[in-house]
């Protein structure tokens, strides 16, 4: 009787206790695979960002680079002209 319903109470309650210890490890491993995910996609916008910084760069160099020998084609042709 009573040791019975003093035991099944007990069993009852570190079901309990268990039971919300598994629901916080749940919660907590939900929590840290939205974080990581979170990570994630931070990281794939950055290096989206660096790749495109870098395509500009290089962009611009090329640019620069095209000016700077049409100018040095002038002023060979002026030499040459000179000469």
């Amino acid at each position: 009787g009573k040791a019975l319903s003093e035991e099944r109470a007990k069993f009852t309650e570190e079901y309990a206790k268990l039971e919300k210890q598994f629901n916080d490890a749940r919660r907590e491993h939900m929590k840290a695979v939205v974080s990581l995910r979170q990570a994630e996609r931070q990281l794939a916008r950055e290096k989206e960002k660096g790749k495109e910084q870098i395509a500009q760069k290089q962009k611009d160099f090329d640019t620069h680079m095209d000016k700077y020998k049409a100018r040095m084609k002038g002023v060979e042709q002026e030499r040459n002209m000179l000469l």
